[in-house]
This record gives C-alpha cells, structure tokens and sequence, in this order.
C-alpha cells in the first residue's frame, strides 16, 4: 500500500492573514485559538509548516469573522518576499522576471505542497496554474491569496502595467465578481476547469534590479536543501505514525513496514 503525503504550507501565511485582519479592525486570538494555532509560536519559527487542514479551517473562519469573500485578495498586501524566505531572495536576485517565476514554480512546494503548481509559457504569455490535488481540500481564498501575491511580486519587481493578460479560477461565480477584476485589472472567468494566471510575457523582460547570479545561486542551494529535509522529515513522520498504528496490535518487523512503504528493508 503507498504511503500517505504530509500537505503543508509555510507558517509565513497565517502570519499575513493576521496582519490583514488586524489592518481591518479585527480581533486575532479568537479565530488563531479556533484552530488551535499560536502566533508567537509562528513567529519564532517562520520556517514552520502548517497542516493543510488547520489552513483550510482558518481560512473559513477568517471568512466567517469577515464576512469578506475577497479576504484572500487583501492578505496579499502583507506577504512579502522574505516571508518565503530562501525562495523568496531567489526571486528578487533572479536576471529577470521571468526567471524569477519560473523558478517559482519550480520550487513552489517550499511555500505550499498541498496544490500542483505549474507553469506554462506560449510565445506571449506566461500561465501560473494552481491546480488541486484529489483528496486534499484548499480554501478558494488560499488560490485567490496565491494569484493576489503573484502580481503583488510582479508589481513590485518592476513588471509594466497592465501585467495580466486574464484570471480563470475554479471558485464559482462570486456576489462581486467585479472586485477581482479591479484588482487584477484584467478579465476573470469564474467556474472555470483550472485555475489559472495569464501573465503577459512582454511585461516580464526587464532586468531585475537586484539581478545577481552569485547571490541567486546561493539562495537556490538554500531551497533545495530546505526542500530536501522537507520531504525526509514528512517520509519519516509517515513511518512514525504506521509504527504507532501497529503497536496495538504487536510490534511491526522492519520486513512489514518496509513492505507497507513499498521499499527494501535496506532501503526503509
């Protein structure tokens, strides 16, 4: 039987959730202790991961609390480069725009491994698809929050306006679906098969202003070993919770799990 993945995301989001509602007026303890999540706990660890679970809970709570359905639009306001941290001096270093996203869908399971990130490019344009995984619940604030802070970061990093081309999104239609072409400044389909950022290529070419290839290459070292104690620390909490599963019954040989995980016991 295969095993099962560990989908999480960086703790830097609940902290920009955070900052968004409080921008509003709105009080924070409540809906952190809701889903059980500690923001002091968060902030001294920014590096963190967060269930996907406990993320879909607090994004409807956050919606309950707001009554906003385009809450995911203003949290992108607070998300910063450096709250992806490796990944995100990977992107102000890369040579251009382009690079920079495209390595940001390269690496994007640093920020959240519980979607399929991709990245599609046509000879004028470049399309940031989120799509879902079978089995595992997103919030469609988190997908507006992600597309939200991917032109935040074109903005920011110079790219010429109007950067987006059009927005397809699987939510259904909204009350107001006027405020998400406001804010992108493009045509949005709701209810579509995908979800999906059309960026126009054009707007990506210029130089980076920070480009540089020593400091990008260093920062992209730091990510991939950042994703590569990921994936050991979720394989070995995976073995942790079968073990424990078994013990009720009697002590699993290494021969079991091993089988269970589908690996030699040498290689388990």
């Amino acid at each position: 039987m295969a095993h099962v993945s560990s989908y999480t995301t960086l703790a830097a989001w609940p902290l920009a959730i955070c900052q968004a509602l409080e921008a509003r007026k709105f009080q924070v303890a409540p809906i952190l202790k809701d889903v059980s999540l500690c923001r002091e706990q968060l902030r001294v660890d920014p590096d963190g991961r967060i269930d996907i679970q406990t993320m879909t809970k607090l994004w409807d709570c956050v919606l309950r609390t707001t009554k906003d359905e385009c809450f995911g639009l203003r949290v992108a306001e607070y998300v910063q480069p450096t709250h992806f941290r490796a990944l995100g001096m990977l992107l102000i270093s890369a040579d251009n725009m382009e690079q920079a996203f495209l390595k940001l869908g390269e690496y994007a399971a640093l920020i959240s491994n519980s979607a399929q990130i991709d990245i599609t490019l046509t000879p004028d344009r470049l399309g940031f698809f989120i799509q879902p995984i079978s089995g595992v619940t997103i919030s469609s604030l988190a997908i507006d929050s992600f597309m939200a802070t991917f032109y935040q970061f074109a903005i920011r990093l110079g790219a010429q306006r109007p950067c987006i081309a059009s927005l397809e999104l699987m939510k259904p239609l909204p009350n107001k679906p006027s405020a998400w072409e406001a804010y992108f400044q493009a045509p949005v389909s709701f209810g579509q098969q995908t979800n999906c950022l059309w960026v126009k290529r054009s707007a990506l070419k210029s130089e980076s202003y920070l480009g540089n290839q020593v400091i990008a290459s260093f920062h992209e070292s730091l990510v991939k070993d950042y994703l590569a104690s990921l994936q050991n620390n979720s394989f070995s909490s995976q073995v942790k919770h079968y073990v424990l599963s078994q013990l009720e019954k009697n002590e699993p040989r290494i021969e079991q799990v091993a089988e269970y995980f589908q690996l030699s016991p040498r290689s388990l």
